[in-house]
């Protein structure tokens, strides 16, 4: 009665015992049970319908994880690629470069100059899209869908039913190309005759800057100090040493006709007149 008058609060004058609340009855457990059973069964049935496709089935056992769990997680990649473009840009280079450069190595290895032919107008194809589309991405990345737009479309490019880089290249770049091909081919005779030169012509004398820049920063030298040991080394190197040159005129020999020398006047005093005194 001690403990429970304790734990009770007086009320008008009355003291009550607090009660502790009822256990959940058991039907309530039993219903909880019986759906917790029903999910069960439900997700069983949905990975029992999902292993019915190879690739659904290939994943999962390659991960480890159930049908269901695959399928939510691809569901939602899926949401976010179409509406937020999530990993547009994997996508797109996965899908732009790997198939097509192995089908390209096995044209040039099996020596099939068709497929080789074809697959080079895609690559031309391909880097004139990539190039307008980092012009123009500022304004393409707002059109609607524009990640999975872009998508369906390098498909196209390659795709055997379509051969899209084959009209793309035909219609567009050759034409482009060959009205300008006699400025470009100028430019390009132009800038190998000229960059060589500008990159390599003083490239010892930028090597030789770095391993100075170096040398003073591991041995910590003055600025004075590295300066002089330079200048020293240019001058032991060149075999002289810088000195100010002194022309002399040939000197007078005695006797013929030398001019002697002669003493400058002295300079005249002139001394100052006191005021005379009364």
């Amino acid at each position: 009665l001690k403990g429970a008058r304790s734990a009770a609060g007086p009320v008008g004058g009355l003291s009550f015992i607090r009660r502790p609340r009822p256990l959940r009855s058991s039907s309530m457990a039993r219903a909880l049970l019986l759906e917790g059973r029903a999910w069960e069964d439900r997700l069983d049935v949905a990975n029992t319908w999902l292993s019915d496709c190879s690739a659904v089935q290939w994943a999962s056992a390659q991960t480890g994880l159930q049908p269901w769990i695959l399928t939510v997680i691809s569901g939602l990649w899926l949401v976010g690629f179409v509406f937020w473009g999530f990993t547009g840009e994997l996508m797109c280079s996965l899908l732009g470069f790997l198939y097509p450069m192995y089908a390209s190595f096995r044209a040039l290895e099996d020596h099939q100059a068709g497929d080789a032919d074809i697959w080079l107008r895609y690559w031309i194809a391909f880097a004139f899209t990539m190039l307008a589309e980092g012009i123009l991405y500022h304004i393409v990345s707002w059109l609607p869908f524009y990640h999975l737009l872009r998508l369906c479309f390098v498909a196209w490019l390659f795709h055997p039913t379509t051969r899209g880089a084959g009209l793309v290249y035909g219609w567009v770049i050759r034409p482009l190309l060959r009205r300008h091909r006699p400025r470009i081919d100028a430019t390009l005779a132009r800038s190998a005759t000229h960059m060589p030169a500008s990159l390599c012509g003083n490239l010892p004398g930028r090597l030789r800057g770095l391993a100075v820049a170096a040398k003073v920063a591991k041995q910590g030298f003055a600025i004075e100090d590295f300066v002089a040991e330079e200048l020293a080394k240019a001058a032991a190197c060149s075999g002289r040493v810088a000195q100010p040159e002194v022309t002399m005129g040939p000197l007078p020999s005695a006797g013929l006709g030398a001019r002697g020398r002669t003493a400058s006047p002295r300079p005249v005093l002139l001394r100052r007149q006191e005021p005379m005194q009364d």
